[in-house]
Protein backbone atom coordinates (compact mmCIF):
# COMPACT_ATOMS: atom_id res chain seq x y z
CA UNK A 1 0.00 0.00 0.00
CA UNK A 2 2.99 2.77 0.43
CA UNK A 3 3.64 1.91 -3.01
CA UNK A 4 0.96 2.76 -4.30
CA UNK A 5 1.29 4.90 -7.14
CA UNK A 6 0.05 8.32 -7.47
CA UNK A 7 -2.68 9.51 -10.77
CA UNK A 8 -0.67 12.80 -10.85
CA UNK A 9 2.42 11.55 -10.70
CA UNK A 10 1.96 7.83 -11.66
CA UNK A 11 5.98 7.39 -12.00
CA UNK A 12 7.03 8.43 -8.63
CA UNK A 13 5.94 5.99 -5.69
CA UNK A 14 3.86 7.65 -3.11
CA UNK A 15 6.66 6.43 0.10
CA UNK A 16 9.09 8.24 -2.21
CA UNK A 17 7.63 11.02 -3.29
CA UNK A 18 6.09 11.59 0.71
CA UNK A 19 9.78 11.14 1.24
CA UNK A 20 11.10 13.85 -1.05
CA UNK A 21 8.20 16.38 0.11
CA UNK A 22 8.83 16.33 3.78
CA UNK A 23 12.54 16.65 3.05
CA UNK A 24 12.08 19.65 1.15
CA UNK A 25 9.88 21.28 3.14
CA UNK A 26 12.45 20.72 6.21
CA UNK A 27 15.04 21.83 4.17
CA UNK A 28 13.33 25.49 3.18
CA UNK A 29 11.92 25.63 6.23
CA UNK A 30 15.31 25.70 8.25
CA UNK A 31 16.80 28.12 5.72
CA UNK A 32 13.51 30.46 5.58
CA UNK A 33 12.55 31.51 9.09
CA UNK A 34 14.22 33.30 11.26
CA UNK A 35 13.26 34.46 14.74
CA UNK A 36 10.57 37.34 15.06
CA UNK A 37 13.09 39.76 16.37
CA UNK A 38 15.42 39.30 13.73
CA UNK A 39 12.96 39.99 10.80
CA UNK A 40 12.31 43.08 10.91
CA UNK A 41 15.38 45.00 9.29
CA UNK A 42 13.73 45.74 5.90
CA UNK A 43 10.51 46.42 4.90
CA UNK A 44 10.32 43.22 2.66
CA UNK A 45 11.03 41.45 5.93
CA UNK A 46 8.09 43.18 7.75
CA UNK A 47 5.74 42.17 4.77
CA UNK A 48 7.07 38.94 4.85
CA UNK A 49 6.41 38.42 9.00
CA UNK A 50 3.07 39.72 7.97
CA UNK A 51 2.14 37.44 5.88
CA UNK A 52 2.80 34.30 8.67
CA UNK A 53 4.30 32.02 6.44
CA UNK A 54 4.98 28.77 8.73
CA UNK A 55 0.82 29.01 9.32
CA UNK A 56 0.40 29.54 5.49
CA UNK A 57 2.60 26.27 4.52
CA UNK A 58 0.64 24.23 7.26
CA UNK A 59 -2.44 25.35 5.40
CA UNK A 60 -0.59 24.46 1.74
CA UNK A 61 0.90 21.32 3.27
CA UNK A 62 -3.27 20.35 4.19
CA UNK A 63 -4.60 21.67 1.09
CA UNK A 64 -1.98 19.64 -1.28
CA UNK A 65 -2.69 16.52 0.43
CA UNK A 66 -6.35 16.94 -0.16
CA UNK A 67 -5.72 17.75 -4.13
CA UNK A 68 -3.00 14.50 -3.94
CA UNK A 69 -6.84 12.72 -2.84
CA UNK A 70 -8.77 13.74 -5.57
CA UNK A 71 -9.31 11.08 -8.77
CA UNK A 72 -8.91 13.73 -10.88
CA UNK A 73 -6.55 16.66 -10.17
CA UNK A 74 -4.68 17.84 -13.28
CA UNK A 75 -0.86 19.49 -12.21
CA UNK A 76 -1.82 22.53 -13.17
CA UNK A 77 -5.03 23.11 -11.16
CA UNK A 78 -2.58 21.75 -7.72
CA UNK A 79 0.02 24.29 -8.57
CA UNK A 80 -2.83 27.03 -9.52
CA UNK A 81 -4.69 26.06 -6.57
CA UNK A 82 -2.13 26.23 -4.36
CA UNK A 83 -1.03 29.66 -5.34
CA UNK A 84 -4.64 31.09 -5.04
CA UNK A 85 -5.33 29.49 -1.52
CA UNK A 86 -1.50 30.58 -0.28
CA UNK A 87 -2.60 34.20 -1.68
CA UNK A 88 -5.76 33.90 0.04
CA UNK A 89 -4.27 32.48 3.59
CA UNK A 90 -1.67 35.22 3.63
CA UNK A 91 -4.38 37.93 2.82
CA UNK A 92 -6.22 36.54 6.39
CA UNK A 93 -2.72 36.45 8.05
CA UNK A 94 -2.34 40.04 7.42
CA UNK A 95 -5.64 40.81 7.92
CA UNK A 96 -5.73 38.93 10.89
CA UNK A 97 -2.34 41.18 12.22
CA UNK A 98 -4.31 44.23 11.19
CA UNK A 99 -7.02 43.39 13.48
CA UNK A 100 -4.72 42.71 16.38
CA UNK A 101 -2.16 45.15 15.83
CA UNK A 102 -3.59 46.68 19.67
CA UNK A 103 -3.26 43.24 21.51
CA UNK A 104 -0.05 42.78 19.57
CA UNK A 105 1.73 45.93 21.05
CA UNK A 106 0.38 45.20 24.62
CA UNK A 107 1.46 41.68 24.67
CA UNK A 108 5.38 40.69 25.44
CA UNK A 109 5.57 37.79 22.64
CA UNK A 110 3.98 39.75 20.15
CA UNK A 111 5.27 43.45 20.31
CA UNK A 112 7.97 43.33 17.87
CA UNK A 113 5.14 42.71 14.97
CA UNK A 114 5.78 45.19 12.41
CA UNK A 115 2.80 47.13 12.69
CA UNK A 116 3.32 47.76 16.72
CA UNK A 117 6.61 48.65 15.90
CA UNK A 118 5.00 51.11 12.61
CA UNK A 119 7.74 49.54 10.20
CA UNK A 120 3.92 48.84 8.22
CA UNK A 121 1.27 51.05 8.23
CA UNK A 122 -2.47 50.00 8.84
CA UNK A 123 -2.97 51.20 5.29
CA UNK A 124 -0.11 49.25 4.29
CA UNK A 125 -1.08 46.26 5.63
CA UNK A 126 -4.60 46.47 4.32
CA UNK A 127 -4.04 47.46 0.87
CA UNK A 128 -1.06 44.65 0.90
CA UNK A 129 -3.81 42.48 1.97
CA UNK A 130 -6.43 43.12 -0.92
CA UNK A 131 -3.96 43.34 -3.27
CA UNK A 132 -3.39 39.59 -2.04
CA UNK A 133 -6.89 38.21 -1.93
CA UNK A 134 -7.91 39.96 -5.36
CA UNK A 135 -4.93 37.85 -6.84
CA UNK A 136 -5.93 35.08 -5.34
CA UNK A 137 -9.62 35.19 -6.08
CA UNK A 138 -8.45 35.77 -9.87
CA UNK A 139 -6.13 32.86 -9.69
CA UNK A 140 -8.72 30.46 -8.55
CA UNK A 141 -11.44 31.81 -11.00
CA UNK A 142 -9.31 31.74 -13.48
CA UNK A 143 -7.41 28.57 -13.64
CA UNK A 144 -9.31 26.95 -10.86
CA UNK A 145 -13.16 26.54 -11.03
CA UNK A 146 -15.89 28.82 -9.34
CA UNK A 147 -15.74 26.92 -6.50
CA UNK A 148 -12.56 26.62 -5.16
CA UNK A 149 -12.78 30.16 -5.91
CA UNK A 150 -16.09 30.69 -3.45
CA UNK A 151 -14.75 28.18 -1.01
CA UNK A 152 -10.97 29.81 -0.34
CA UNK A 153 -12.97 33.50 -0.06
CA UNK A 154 -15.24 31.80 2.45
CA UNK A 155 -12.58 30.41 4.56
CA UNK A 156 -10.50 33.79 4.39
CA UNK A 157 -13.51 35.53 6.17
CA UNK A 158 -13.45 33.03 8.24
CA UNK A 159 -10.26 32.80 9.58
CA UNK A 160 -9.52 36.75 9.15
CA UNK A 161 -12.99 37.87 10.64
CA UNK A 162 -14.76 35.30 12.87
CA UNK A 163 -11.80 33.98 14.05
CA UNK A 164 -9.78 36.29 14.94
CA UNK A 165 -12.50 39.02 16.17
CA UNK A 166 -14.29 36.01 18.35
CA UNK A 167 -12.82 32.93 18.86
CA UNK A 168 -9.29 33.73 18.79
CA UNK A 169 -10.09 35.58 22.35
CA UNK A 170 -12.32 33.58 23.75
CA UNK A 171 -9.54 30.82 24.08
CA UNK A 172 -5.66 30.49 24.84
CA UNK A 173 -5.43 27.57 22.16
CA UNK A 174 -5.23 29.32 19.03
CA UNK A 175 -2.39 30.34 16.18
Amino acid sequence: PLCQKINVFSAIPLERFANNIVALCSIWYCRTFKTAAAMHTSTFQAYWTLCKPKVVALMLLSALVGMLLAPHAHPSQIFWGLLGIGLASTSGAVVNHLIDRHYDAAMQRTHRRPLPQHHVTPTQAGIFAALLLCSSMWILYGYVNLTATWLTLVTMIGYAWVYTHYLKHATPQNI
